[in-house]
């Protein structure tokens, strides 16, 4: 009786920490899509991809890496493919407060000319 129950207390942790596993790449994967529309010309116009890559921090497990597709038009009008990439973290608080989160970089890269735009977070 006390090998089923070690059992199904270990079986619930590991669905509460794959739960939070999934909840911190959802949750970068939409705030970095506020990040990433601070540096567009045209962030109304942007249109993000539902597949994300995500790299958890070993050491931090509220920390990442975030690579993601989008669309958006460029400084002339025009829509260009992109991708970028944030190394992003979630400070605590309301996750929906993008005060709440910083980034150490911020990589937007042009698909088609390969042009690399690089940002920090303005402190």
């Amino acid at each position: 009786m006390k090998k089923i129950l070690l059992v199904i207390i270990g079986l619930v942790f590991s669905f509460i920490s794959c739960d939070s596993s999934v909840d911190i790449k959802s949750r970068a994967s939409i705030i970095s899509e506020d990040f990433v529309k601070e540096r567009l010309n045209y962030p109304a116009t942007a249109d993000f991809g539902w597949d994300t890559v995500w790299t958890p921090d070993y050491l931090d497990e509220n920390r990442g890496t975030l690579l993601k597709e989008f669309t958006a038009k460029n400084a002339f009008g025009v829509p260009i493919e992109y991708v970028y990439k944030i190394d992003i973290r979630y400070l605590g608080g309301e996750w929906t407060d993008t005060s709440n989160w910083t980034y150490d970089y911020l990589i937007i890269e042009e698909v088609q000319s390969r042009k690399q735009h690089y940002y920090t977070p303005n402190r």
